[in-house]
């Protein structure tokens, strides 16, 4: 289980500096190994950041207080929390340049929550949200049509690798956010911060659902409406629910071209 002391710390070294200030060495590599120390050695590699500037103005009261945004310049930071009176902490967000993302969600029982999102990344509407030492990464150039929806919590992350194309109503969530319990034993049989990692160049058609446990290959396309719960082959279609390879040996290209 992943706790939140790494965010905290990256709290501390940006204690006292002013909005604008430009995200100093110490602080940077902090974050890089923050994200290093959450991906593991599966999936995809961290979003690469450029120029990053600490961020305070504009910024819920409750976030300035014990949280950190770190963003290029001219990049929103879009962060709000449904039940704001619990006043999270320790949370970190990070948005490269060219980054436009709808909504950066924190719940009240949000507390070592980390958001990266990569440079160019395009999610205009829907939500990344985290909760509960819940981490979500998202590598460069990925663009998402409407209402997408990325939820990691009790330890769980969702990593993204570069080049992603998704469609509409796509859906990450890492557990259900309830328990499902069976009566004799009181074991939990459902996912408590699951994993799910999308690798680098993958289309997610319109309402693609994946759940804790999901790891998607490279330049692999999943069909419109699937379940994916496990692990689906690098360069393949899969469809269904759950999802099953139907073509292996393939790849994408964002041109529509015959």
């Amino acid at each position: 289980m992943i706790g939140g002391e790494d965010l905290a710390a990256l709290v501390a070294l940006a204690d006292g500096e002013p909005d604008g200030t430009p995200c100093s060495e110490r602080l940077r590599a902090a974050l890089q190994e923050a994200m290093q120390r959450r991906c593991g050695a599966n999936g995809p590699p961290p979003p690469k950041l450029g120029d990053l500037r600490i961020r305070r103005e504009g910024l819920p009261e409750w976030w300035t207080l014990d949280n950190l945004a770190l963003a290029a310049p001219g990049v929103a930071t879009p962060i709000n929390c449904d039940f704001s009176e619990r006043r999270p902490s320790g949370n970190v967000a990070a948005l490269g340049a060219g980054a436009e993302v709808a909504a950066l969600s924190y719940t009240s029982r949000a507390s070592g929550g980390l958001i990266v999102v990569g440079e160019r990344v395009r999610m205009q509407t829907g939500y990344l949200g985290v909760a509960m030492n819940g981490t979500v990464l998202i590598g460069e150039d990925c663009a998402a049509g409407t209402w997408a929806r990325l939820d990691a919590r009790n330890g769980g992350s969702i990593r993204v690798g570069v080049d992603g194309l998704w469609g509409t109503d796509v859906n990450l969530i890492t557990d259900d956010m309830h328990a499902i319990r069976d009566v004799e034993s009181g074991r939990r049989t459902n996912v408590f911060g699951g994993r799910i990692i999308v690798e680098r160049h993958v289309w997610l058609c319109d309402e693609v659902q994946l759940t804790g446990g999901a790891h998607v290959g490279a330049d692999s396309v999943i069909g419109m409406g699937a379940l994916v719960r496990g692990p689906l082959p690098p360069g393949s279609v899969c469809v269904g629910s759950p999802a099953r390879p139907t073509r292996r040996g393939v790849t994408w290209t964002h041109d529509d071209l015959p």
